[in-house]
């Protein structure tokens, strides 16, 4: 999650919440598909109204992790992911991806 107004797809409550949208749009003629990210060293930001700005650990956010570490700022900085970490994340995407099927997304 990038910002915490983003939608997600994570857990059933989401996957079910999704479906009335995903069939009003398949009802009305169109196709309608998901796109399922990791937001690695960009994630723990403001909504758009509050200019994107990082949100750290003492602000109620997170510390970011992405593939390697980095440093954007004197605020904000990432660290790098363990395997266990990405293999977990791995497995997330996947359970996700079995959620968006079972919502009715027609493409992935």
């Amino acid at each position: 999650m990038n910002t915490p107004e983003d939608a997600g797809l994570w857990n059933t409550e989401q996957m079910e919440a999704w479906k009335p949208i995903v069939t009003f749009c398949q009802q009305n003629g169109s196709k309608i598909a998901v796109q399922l990210w990791h937001s690695g060293g960009k994630g723990s930001h403001s909504h758009k109204n509050g200019h994107f700005k990082y949100i750290g650990p003492e602000q109620g956010g997170r510390i970011t992790k992405s593939a390697s570490p980095f440093k954007l700022d004197e605020h904000h900085f990432s660290v790098a992911l363990t395997l266990e970490e990405i293999l977990s994340i791995k497995s997330d995407f996947i359970h996700s991806a079995k959620l968006a099927v079972e919502a009715g997304f027609d493409c992935l």
